[in-house]
């Protein structure tokens, strides 16, 4: 079976993230655009966004409270 090699950090360069931002705010699919912007500026993963839900979210304070992630510790906050 193939084990996941979870060691490998990469993070974009300065113009990697230009480049990628400017292609975001010129990509006609909106939703799609905004969900990639949402992932890249908090760095959830696609599963705990695909599962987020709207009581976990605090727009006050600018919030999101995960309780299942795949962190040591439990109850992690964006």
């Amino acid at each position: 079976m193939h084990q996941e090699n979870n060691q490998r950090q990469r993070y974009l360069s300065g113009d990697e993230l230009r480049s990628f931002l400017t292609a975001l705010d010129e990509e006609p699919n909106r939703p799609l655009a905004d969900a990639l912007r949402f992932l890249l500026m908090t760095g959830a993963r696609r599963t705990e966004v695909l599962s987020a839900r709207w009581d976990a979210i605090d727009l006050d304070k600018g919030e999101w409270f995960l309780l299942h992630t795949k962190v040591a510790r439990v109850g992690l906050s964006y």
